[in-house]
């Protein structure tokens, strides 16, 4: 699919990769990490950043009432305009943004045209290698002086990228409830702070194909008692699939269930990795491993799509950002296809997705921080109503017009689900979930499985 190594979880590449599970490079980077590990210790070093963060910016932007509608606006705290700068006339001033995700080419593209023309502020978008991310957004600020003045993240380097000092407090007249629900702006809320501007997301979805059934599922269980009685017609090849080798899909069936960090992700004491809906949830998770008899090794999201294009499938979970290409490929009109939210495993066992809200973010660094507060907003807010278009990104600002009928269901299950947490120690908890819900789906005992999984984790956590 579009988002290759930098969409989080896929084959579990952020764990190690975007999140940078491996060695820190940087001492200072090495230092954050360090003072994530107790709670006494983060907010210690949490100030020390903020401090630091403050001398590099020069500003802070919280007051600086910018306009998201247009991008433009003088800083009513400082008497600077929306370049950040103070003087009677606002100059205009250069931004760089940086990207890891190949699909935004287009959309950064056409909206940083659209910007200059509108506010005389040139955009300069670069898309970058997602291995060391924030290494590199580090270094460049620290010692190369090339830096972004605002990047793409995910919840996963919230933490370490406030650590580092390159976050600042986001606008509190752009990233406020009136442009994003509370989803949204939990997903970038850091210890009570919001650190960035949420911008699109990512979840899986039920889709089903309309020929064979006229209604979403109650549940899993359903789907198990509709194959039961299903006659086949020499063309359906799976009733049910789903990309059981990656672990952001499998994930919905005990997502109901753990507690990844609290509300915002953030609380490293707030932990539930293991329980007994949890067990529950992944004994039926491997009595669908019989039932549906999925092959891991021939399984993957492209196959999917296209099967369920064939027509060869019935119901399948795919990634949000799959329905564009099945618009694509049923473009004309082989048959109608329904989304829906991932059903229940059955009346007592209820599902919640992962999700992954993606984020612009104002580099504590840059120069200009109205003018990056300025350009976030326009992104995140007044464009966005083609960024799907662009990219097939879902845009989580509210009130979007959506073109397509089934985006708005897609939505829905964004605001439902559960999100990915920004504490660093997590990145590992993603390789070992991928192991337990492969052991486990290959007949591993759930009980000795999760068992071994929490202790290990809790021990990554210095808990």
């Amino acid at each position: 699919m579009k988002r290759g190594v930098t969409g989080l979880f896929l084959l579990l590449a952020t764990a190690c990769v975007v999140g940078g599970c491996g060695a820190k490079k940087d001492a200072q980077i090495d230092a954050s990490a360090q003072a994530a590990e107790g709670d006494a210790a983060e907010e210690t070093a949490d100030t020390q950043t903020d401090t630091e963060s403050t001398d590099g910016e020069g500003t802070d932007s919280a007051g600086s009432g910018q306009d998201a509608q247009t991008g433009n606006a003088g800083d009513g705290a400082g008497g600077s305009s929306a370049d950040g700068t103070t003087g009677e006339e606002a100059q205009p001033v250069s931004l760089t943004l940086w990207y890891t995700q190949p699909e935004l080419e287009a959309y950064f593209t056409q909206a940083a045209a659209d910007y200059e023309a509108q506010t005389g502020n040139s955009v300069t978008a670069v898309q970058v290698p997602a291995l060391d991310y924030i290494e590199a957004i580090n270094n460049a600020s620290v010692k190369d002086g090339d830096y972004p003045d605002l990047f793409v993240a995910t919840p996963d380097l919230l933490e370490k990228a406030k650590l580092a000092g390159l976050t600042q407090r986001a606008n509190e007249d752009i990233c406020s409830a009136d442009n994003f629900s509370e989803k949204a702006l939990t997903a970038v809320t850091y210890k009570d702070e919001k650190i960035a501007y949420p911008f699109y997301a990512d979840t899986s979805v039920l889709v089903y194909n309309e020929n064979y059934v006229s209604e979403a599922p109650g549940s899993i269980e359903d789907i198990q008692n509709f194959s039961e009685n299903f006659e086949g017609d020499g063309q359906i090849q799976d009733i049910f699939v789903w990309n059981v080798n990656d672990i952001f899909v499998d994930f919905f069936t005990i997502g109901n269930y753990v507690n990844l960090g609290g509300t915002a992700g953030d609380r490293v004491q707030e932990m539930t990795l293991n329980s007994e809906e949890i067990r529950n949830c992944l004994t039926v998770y491997q009595e669908l491993s019989q039932f549906f008899a999925i092959d891991r090794s021939a399984v993957s999201e492209n196959q999917i799509v296209q099967d369920f294009a064939d027509g060869k499938i019935v119901y399948a979970i795919v990634r949000d950002d799959s329905i564009q290409k099945l618009d694509e490929l049923l473009a004309d009109g082989q048959f109608s296809y329904g989304v829906a939210p991932v059903p229940d495993l059955n009346s007592e066992l209820v599902v919640r997705p992962l999700s992954i809200t993606h984020s612009l973010v104002v580099n504590g660094y840059t120069k200009h921080p109205a003018a990056a507060d300025a350009l976030a907003g326009y992104l995140t807010v007044t464009a966005a109503d083609s960024l799907y278009e662009q990219t097939g990104n879902i845009p989580v600002k509210n009130n979007v017009t959506f073109a397509n009928e089934k985006l708005p269901v897609v939505r829905a299950q964004y605001e439902e689900a559960v999100e990915v947490p920004k504490i660093m120690q997590m990145s590992s908890y993603w390789l070992l979930m991928e192991s337990v819900f492969s052991d486990i789906w290959t007949g591993a005992d759930v009980t000795e499985r999760m068992a071994e999984a929490e202790s290990s984790m809790l021990t990554a956590l210095g808990q």
